[in-house]
């Protein structure tokens, strides 16, 4: 099936405090199942690392998860509400997806933070930097928060560029994390600084890992293996 875009049927959430899957199963095209009878329910406050073999369907269950892929079988809810009668564009408001590859554009820290926040001050902007560990690297830049990335951030290094990326989901404020392979492609010293900006996040978001590196996996309280 096509990945689908957000629309604007369905009711708006205004907060995500539960995750529950029910019975979900999911094939690609003239594929055998790739996803069958999943359940996972998701509390307020829960750290979770879904792990597994490459190919098993970790970031199939997150491309579900968000509403980008439509299920076969089995249900979906947020806050006891299910997926298809809410609005994937407002869903996405209450999500921070934070990927390998996440994009930051050609233009400067700050323009890029406030993308996800246009209202935020500069004191939102610090705080949501420091949170993500990269408010002091920020600072020791001669142009500060007026440095331009380059494309894609190609003037950062892969830490440097998920710390911002990071903060950028910080600035959102959301109810859910979600962090697919999100520190596989950078160096043991910029993972430890995410790994702890992850640790310190509030304890009322609910939080869903996707890795393979045990240090990721040790910031979870609750472990879903995949494909076995």
């Amino acid at each position: 099936m096509d990945e689908k875009y957000p629309v604007e049927q369905g009711e708006e959430i205004k907060t995500i405090d539960s995750i529950e899957i029910e019975n979900l199963s999911y094939h690609y095209p003239e594929q055998e199942a790739l996803l069958k009878n999943v359940n996972l329910t998701a509390r307020q406050g829960e750290r979770i690392a879904i792990v597994g073999k490459s190919g098993c369907g970790k970031t199939t269950l997150l491309k579900l998860l968000v509403g980008l892929l439509n299920m076969d079988e089995g249900k979906i809810l947020y806050s006891g509400i299910d997926i298809n009668q809410i609005k994937i564009s407002g869903l996405h408001k209450r999500i921070g997806f934070i990927l390998q590859n996440s994009r930051l554009y050609n233009m400067s820290i700050k323009e890029n933070l406030l993308l996800a926040n246009p209202e935020a001050t500069k004191q939102d902007i610090e705080e949501a930097c420091r949170k993500a560990c990269i408010l002091d690297f920020i600072q020791k830049l001669s142009d500060g928060f007026n440095t331009v990335v380059g494309e894609n951030g190609s003037k950062l290094s892969g830490g440097q560029r998920q710390r911002i990326v990071l903060a950028r989901a910080f600035l959102m404020d959301v109810d859910v994390y979600i962090f697919d392979e999100a520190t596989s492609a950078i160096d043991q010293y910029s993972e430890k600084l995410i790994n702890d900006a992850i640790a310190n996040m509030n304890k009322d978001k609910i939080i869903i890992i996707v890795a393979h590196r045990e240090s990721s996996i040790q910031l979870c309280n609750r472990v879903i293996r995949l494909g076995e």
